[in-house]
């Protein structure tokens, strides 16, 4: 009678009671959890699937799948008000209802799943740490709140804004340095050799052949307008990776004329690069390696879609916010110790056009000596050969 006692206590504690099976990797489709079941099983008989294959005990993956749950669930009870014979505060699930939304991530063959629910005691969970918003959540609300402040409120001195919020811990600002560092723990920051073709054009209303790095290459400081990554009077280099992605990110009816040349690096370059977001696996709930991440990925992937959004008019101040990211980026980061040369992103006008920004000016643009008081030498050149003028 001890012993069973002893076991009923063990079972409520850690969750779960005892499943007398065992199951192979390829009964569970979720990676990490068929990891798990490879790099600690043995070669036996699969009770679910009947196969000779690499197995471990159904109850060891129970308890790694409850691992993965209380990353990001707890029990009501240990931290939630109860009130009128209910928790209150924050939205609450049974154990039923975590595993079902959870079966599509885990992948589990139907008779094992059904085990698995019916082993994970029945409980009332959580969002761990209910009363605060998930680390995804509170830093799109920074963004958002940020976005904001500089749009409507301040747009040279935010840094010095304290929390408006007595909720808030941090001044919304502190949202850049947070993109910064995932920036470096998502290793978005890509090199570039030297020689690689970067495609811009200029739109014209005349025949004039547009000749020279100086002329095609970024506008001088007087004649650069706002634009997503640079504000006006700031010059900087916006090209493409081919021809169809140039026009129609640049086309406007007003004009008669586009002119579009080459340009190529004459060094590597270090470039962030946005359009990887997407491609990154979002990590498994049971990803132990890697489900730090999942939040800032969250995160990442409505950021990129709120910097890549089509802005009908360039006097819109819908592109602040961008600004002041490539800004940050330009200026304040490092990736390892080093300035990166610009940023890679998707364009909004051509479904799978790629655009890059680059901190050049029109001085780096074409042969030139350094100049005397911005110290530039020439980064980019043109191919003349390329130089192509044509009707709109």
């Amino acid at each position: 009678m001890g012993f069973e006692k002893n076991m009923m206590m063990e079972y409520e504690e850690r969750g779960y009671g005892s499943i007398d099976k065992s199951v192979c990797a390829d009964c569970v489709g979720n990676y990490a959890l068929k990891d798990f079941i490879i790099n600690n099983g043995v070669t036996v008989e699969c009770d679910y699937c009947g196969a000779e294959n690499i197995c471990i005990d159904a109850e060891d993956l129970v308890g790694e799948i409850i691992n993965g749950i209380i990353f990001e669930y707890e029990e009501a009870v240990e931290c939630m008000g109860y009130e009128d014979a209910e928790y209150v505060g924050a939205d609450t699930w049974g154990t039923y209802d975590v595993l079902y939304d959870l079966g599509i991530e885990m992948e589990l063959a139907d008779n094992l799943f059904d085990d698995v629910l019916e082993t994970v005691n029945d409980t009332i969970w959580c969002q761990r740490d209910p009363y605060n918003l998930a680390e995804g959540k509170e830093k799109a609300w920074m963004w958002k709140a940020f976005c904001k402040m500089v749009k409507e409120e301040t747009r040279y001195v935010f840094f010095r804004i304290q929390p408006k919020h007595e909720f808030q811990d941090e001044a919304s600002h502190t949202i850049l340095d947070y993109i910064g560092q995932k920036a470096t723990s998502f290793e978005l920051v890509i090199d570039i050799p030297k020689g690689k073709r970067f495609v811009r054009g200029q739109i014209h209303n005349n025949t004039e052949m547009l000749s020279t790095g100086k002329r095609l290459g970024s506008p001088p400081f007087n004649k650069a307008k706002a634009n997503r990554m640079s504000t006006e009077g700031i010059s900087i280099f916006y090209g493409a990776e081919d021809e169809d992605t140039v026009i129609a990110e640049i086309l406007d009816m007003k004009y008669s004329h586009i002119t579009i040349a080459n340009f190529t690096n004459l060094r590597p370059l270090k470039i962030l690069d946005l359009t990887k977001i997407p491609s990154i696996r979002f990590p498994s709930l049971f990803d132990k390696d890697r489900r730090e991440d999942r939040q800032a990925l969250f995160f990442y992937r409505e950021l990129c879609k709120d910097l890549m959004r089509p802005i009908e008019t360039m006097e819109n101040v819908e592109y602040i916010p961008a600004q002041i990211v490539a800004e940050y980026f330009r200026f304040l980061y490092e990736y390892k110790g080093q300035k990166i040369d610009g940023i890679k992103y998707s364009s909004a006008k051509k479904n799978d056009g790629i655009c890059f920004a680059i901190f050049f000016n029109n001085e780096q643009c074409d042969i030139t000596e350094n100049n005397l008081y911005t110290c530039k030498n020439q980064e980019l050149k043109v191919d003349e050969s390329s130089i192509i003028t044509k009707p709109i």
